[in-house]
C-alpha cells in the first residue's frame, strides 16, 4: 500500500472536520509543505447586508512560509504556476509567527 501525501492527509483531515473552517493557517518551512499548501482556498469576501447597515466580511486561507527555507523557495519558483491561491505570509524567527496570530485577536 502507498504512503499517502502531506497532500491527501490534509484533504483526509479536511473532509473528517466538516462543514469547515473559515480560515486555515498553515505554518510550514519545508519542501513537504508544498503539496498542501497548493490545497488551501482563495481570498473570498462577501457583503452582508441588513436593513440598517452592511458590513464586508473576508476569509482567506494564510501558509505562514519562513524564509529562505525549502517551501520559500518552492512557492517563489512554482507558486503562481502551480494554481498557488492563499495569502502568503514569510517569517524568519519564532516571535514573527506568535506576533502574526496574535494580531488576528486584537
Amino acid at each position: 500500500m502507498a504512503q499517502a501525501t502531506l497532500g491527501e492527509e490534509f484533504e483526509a483531515f479536511l473532509e473528517r472536520h466538516q462543514p469547515g473552517f473559515d480560515q486555515i493557517i498553515y505554518v510550514g518551512d519545508g519542501k513537504n509543505d508544498y503539496c498542501p499548501v497548493l490545497r488551501l482556498r482563495r481570498h473570498v469576501r462577501w457583503i452582508l447586508i441588513y436593513s440598517i447597515y452592511s458590513r464586508t466580511f473576508s476569509s482567506q486561507d494564510t501558509i505562514l512560509c519562513r524564509r529562505l527555507k525549502g517551501l520559500d523557495a518552492r512557492i517563489e519558483n512554482a507558486g503562481l504556476k502551480d494554481g498557488l491561491k492563499c495569502q502568503v505570509r514569510k517569517w524568519t524567527e519564532a516571535w514573527e509567527v506568535e506576533e502574526y496570530f496574535n494580531s488576528l485577536w486584537s
